[in-house]
């Protein structure tokens, strides 16, 4: 209860800070092996209490680093594997990265999350996207939250100028993925 809170207040801070136009990108050079480790150590519990499996990719060709704000590229991850998890009651979770471009020692790449959860209807596909937005229907009491996560991931999309798209179909999973040019 006390980490929920804390994550809580933290969307909440981070939500009143880019509303704000305060909130500042601090790239890095990052690690993304390090980072998926990272995650996978992070949601560990949640997926064994569920009894989920997961898996993550990296090609083996994927530089050791790149540069971009690691805190924000976690906060994005961590909302949309805390998702995936949340709305998964069986079967998987993936996280993979993989390089899209290669030109002038610029790497542009995608990283996706997939899941086998409930979906999102296609009416709701879109509006998903804005703050506060829960899926109508929803069992809140089953599966809590404000939301406000994927809020937080569209603003931070657009913060870093970059793009997220979504197919997803009704009981059969989503699957999220995030292009960094």
């Amino acid at each position: 209860s006390g980490g929920n809170l804390l994550n809580l207040i933290n969307d909440i801070l981070d939500f009143s800070m880019m509303e704000a136009n305060k909130l500042e990108l601090n790239p890095i050079y990052i690690d993304m092996r390090a980072l998926f480790n990272d995650l996978k150590i992070l949601f560990k519990n949640s997926i064994y209490d569920k009894k989920l499996e997961f898996s993550s990719f990296i090609p083996e060709n994927f530089p050791s680093s790149i540069f971009m704000d690691e805190l924000r590229l976690k906060q994005i991850l961590i909302n949309l594997l805390g998702n995936a998890i949340k709305f998964t009651n069986h079967g998987k979770i993936s996280l993979s990265c993989q390089r899209i471009n290669n030109e002038n020692d610029k790497i542009d790449l995608s990283i996706t999350v997939e899941d086998t959860g409930i979906g999102i209807k296609p009416e709701s596909q879109e509006k998903i996207y804005e703050d506060f937005y829960q899926q109508e229907a929803q069992d809140n009491r089953k599966y809590g939250g404000t939301g406000l996560g994927l809020g937080i991931v569209r603003q931070l999309i657009i913060l870093m100028n970059e793009s997220i798209s979504l197919q997803s179909q009704v009981e059969k999973g989503s699957r999220f993925t995030v292009v960094f040019y």
